[in-house]
Parts: C-alpha cells; structure tokens; sequence
C-alpha cells in the first residue's frame, strides 16, 4: 500500500536522509501553481506557490522598439536583453490620464457629497444669499457681494447720500470730488491733514501670512468680523508676492477686537497667524 507524502520515515531511506519527493508544476486555466517540499524540525513539509498570468498589451513607439533591440557595449556587452538590476534603477511608470470636462464636474460634485456626509448635522449656510449651498458657488455672489458693499458705506453716523453735504464722494452731475474738496472739509491743505493725522487706533497687524495670498484672500480672511475701512498687504516690488504681513484698519475698534481674538494662532493655508494692534505711525520730522 502506497504512503501519502506525510507518512515518509527517515528509517524509509538510506543513512538516515529523508528523500523529498520532487517539485511539481501544474499550469490550469491561466494559472500555475508549484507544489515544493522540504524538510523542516525533521518532517516533511509541502509548500504550494499559485501564480495567475495576466497578460497585458502596450503600445510604444517604433523608435523605442528599435532601441530595444541595440546590443549592449562597453563593459555590459555580452550581458542579456533588458536593464541590469546591478548598474540600473527602474522607476516607477508613470501614465497620463486624460479626463474630460464632465468627467472632471463628476469628480467635483462627488467630493462636494462626501464633505456633505463630514458635516451632517451641521448647517451649510451661504453667507450672502443665506441658502443651503457653499459661498464659493453662490449663484448671486457677484451680485449680492457688489450690493453688500455698496450697503456697508463709511463709518457709523458719518457719509450720507452720495453728492450731498456730508462728505458724499459725489459732486455735481455725479463727478467724483477729493475728499479735500468735499463740503464740510477743512480749510488749508486737508490732503495732508489726513494723512499726518490718520486714526489707527483701530488698526490691526496680521503677520506671518502665505506669500500666495492675495488681496482678495485678506478682505475675504477680515471682512466677517466688520466693516473694513482699509486694507493694506505689502507685496515685492519684482515678484509681486506677499511679503508675509498686512495692515487691516476697521471702522470700529470692537471690531477689530474680534479680528485679534479671531485670527491670533488661527492655521490659515500652512501657516499660523499673529494678529496684534498696529503700532501708531510715527510723524516724519518737518511734518
């Protein structure tokens, strides 16, 4: 009676060695498996390998085709076909992917769904149509945001209506006059008074900003905490990127308050910001 392949003794075979059976491939619908034993603590353990072949079509150029078949020369004449492992590192393939225009909409309203999933329960509020939807996709932004503006004016208790003897920016036939010019300004040289005398006791310095933000992105990062008055982002003179600090001023100095408490150790981008009251501007001598 013949013994599986387990039950083989050492007694079975001569000074003392164990005989192995031998390695057996089988290849069967597109796969291969090999089928090893070996002898572990003294017994005979089986070891089974299955491989699937995939067999995959690449189109190159006939230029590289040809390459290909160019023999090798110098010290790696007479060596086989392909890179050497020893004298060569093979990178990763690298395939460009192309993607339609609605390919690439299906992949943005697909993102949009799973940031709905990460906020439920929360509210998405658009903070200028105040509707169920991101700001960034407002249908009345630019509208709303032009009206927005106009609504916020000047300070509090201050302006009046455009033209009129209040400090309006209008004049006669709606030209545009100097606030130096205006009725109810001062006498003298108002230009220069203003700027010498210039109130920043509600100025706040932001520093440590992104060298990519952009004008647009301050007013953005400062305008939900009040109305803004001025806002100032030093920029390089050649490369025209931020030069990492901004002067926001504020109608009110609450507000500017709320800008500190706000974005003081705030993550903005890749960076954390500081935000502190801008020193006063000290008078230039002769001024």
């Amino acid at each position: 009676m013949a013994k599986a392949w387990g039950d083989i003794d050492e007694e079975e075979t001569p000074a003392g060695k164990v005989k192995l059976p031998e390695t057996q491939v089988i290849e069967k619908d597109g796969t291969k498996s090999i089928i090893e034993y070996e002898l572990v603590d003294g017994k005979v353990m089986k070891k089974t390998k299955v491989f699937r072949k995939e067999t995959m079509t690449m189109v190159v150029h006939k230029h590289v085709l040809e390459r290909r078949k160019w023999g090798k020369f110098g010290k790696a004449s007479g060596h086989k076909a392909g890179p050497d492992q020893s004298t060569t590192s093979i990178g990763e393939d690298v395939y460009l992917v192309l993607k339609s225009k609605q390919e690439i909409t299906a992949t943005e309203d697909t993102s949009e769904q799973d940031m709905r999933k990460q906020l439920a329960g929360k509210a998405v509020k658009c903070r200028y149509c105040k509707g169920d939807h991101w700001s960034t996709k407002c249908p009345h932004k630019d509208k709303l945001s032009l009206i927005s503006n106009n609504a916020e004016g000047g300070p509090e208790g201050e302006g009046g209506e455009a033209g009129g003897d209040m400090g309006g920016p209008g004049g006669p036939g709606g030209r545009y006059v100097p606030p130096g010019a205006r009725g109810g300004a001062r006498g003298g040289d108002a230009r220069g008074d203003s700027m010498n005398q210039r109130d920043d006791s509600s100025t706040v310095r932001i520093t440590n900003l992104p060298e990519n933000t952009s004008d647009a992105d301050l007013q953005e990062l400062c305008k939900p905490f009040g109305h803004l008055q001025r806002c100032f982002l030093a920029k390089d003179k050649i490369t025209g990127l931020a030069r990492g600090f901004a002067f926001v001023s504020y109608y009110r100095i609450e507000d500017a308050q709320k800008c500190i408490e706000a974005l003081d150790g705030y993550g903005y981008d890749y960076l954390i910001l500081k935000a502190e009251w801008a020193k006063p501007s000290e008078k230039k001598p002769g001024s």
